[in-house]
């Protein structure tokens, strides 16, 4: 039994590794290389590095539920917890944001909390409140984030049910939620 939990342990490591390495990229060249967040009008839209992340971890979804379905909620979780911490070390790198920037940061991480609800463990929940602390201590600015919010909220909203289906896999490692709602701010 021992054998069969090291061999388990190292193909497990393997394969969230691989998996985790196109994630990270994906992450970094978004966050590091997509908009200067110093300088940004107002939040756009979520970008298409979310979007790109997310429907990797679906493609992982859909590949380990075809092989042991039993194994998905243990590799979603290992990579949303390599995925936060991704995102933290990136937006870490940013020297600082407006108000334009923090609130398109706030709006990316946030749609990514709320798509992947239940699938967030403590750890990864964690992290992303570290993101959010993270940003606000990069923001550069002093007043007229409230006027704002009703836009990110909007543009959040929208995002949500344009996409709804297509990140509909993430909804079975919900507990007891009706619109998959897991952000905290």
């Amino acid at each position: 039994m021992e054998i069969a939990m090291t061999i388990d342990e190292k193909l497990f490591a393997d394969y969230t590794r691989r998996r985790s390495k196109n994630l990270k990229e994906i992450v970094r060249k978004g966050i590091l290389e997509s908009i200067d967040w110093s300088t940004l009008k107002e939040p756009f839209d979520v970008q298409q590095y979310v979007h790109q992340s997310l429907l990797s971890l679906v493609s992982t979804h859909a590949q380990v539920s075809n092989i042991s379905p039993a194994l998905v909620p243990r590799v979603i979780a290992s990579l949303v917890e390599t995925f936060a911490s991704e995102l933290l070390h990136a937006f870490r790198k940013i020297p600082s944001f407006n108000m334009g920037g923090m609130l398109q940061a706030t709006l990316e991480v946030e749609f990514l909390h709320q798509t992947l609800g239940g699938n967030v463990s403590k750890q990864a929940g964690d992290t992303l409140q570290s993101v959010y602390g993270t940003i606000e201590k990069a923001y550069v600015g002093t007043s007229g984030v409230d006027l704002e919010l009703g836009k990110v909220k909007a543009l959040l909203q929208r995002s949500r049910n344009s996409t709804k289906y297509i990140y509909s896999c993430f909804r079975s490692g919900r507990k007891g939620s009706k619109d998959g709602g897991g952000g905290k701010r």
